[in-house]
C-alpha cells in the first residue's frame, strides 16, 4: 500500500457530509455484499462495454478480483498493470 494514500483518503473527508457518507458506507458494508448477486445479474444481462484496469500486485484488491468480472462480462477488456 502506498504510504501516501492517506492524503487521497483525506480529500474525501473534508466536510461533515463527506465524513457521514464514508461512515455510512463502512457501517453498511454487509448490505453491499448482499447486493453482489444483483450487480452480477445486471452485468450478465446487459453486457455493458467495460474496460477493467487493475494493479497486478495490488495487495488489497488482488488480480483474481479483476479476473472474476470476466465470468459475467466475457467481452470486457482487462488490463493487469505491473504495480
Amino acid at each position: 500500500m502506498n504510504p501516501d494514500s492517506w492524503t487521497r483518503d483525506l480529500h474525501f473527508l473534508q466536510t461533515q457530509k463527506d465524513r457521514l457518507i464514508q461512515v455510512k458506507l463502512l457501517q453498511d458494508y454487509y448490505n453491499n455484499l448482499l447486493d453482489y448477486p444483483n450487480w452480477q445479474a445486471y452485468l450478465r444481462q446487459y453486457q455493458p462495454a467495460t474496460l477493467i484496469i487493475w494493479g497486478k500486485k495490488d495487495p488489497a484488491f488482488i488480480a483474481a478480483c479483476a479476473q472474476a468480472y470476466l465470468k459475467d462480462l466475457p467481452s470486457a477488456e482487462l488490463h493487469l498493470l505491473d504495480f
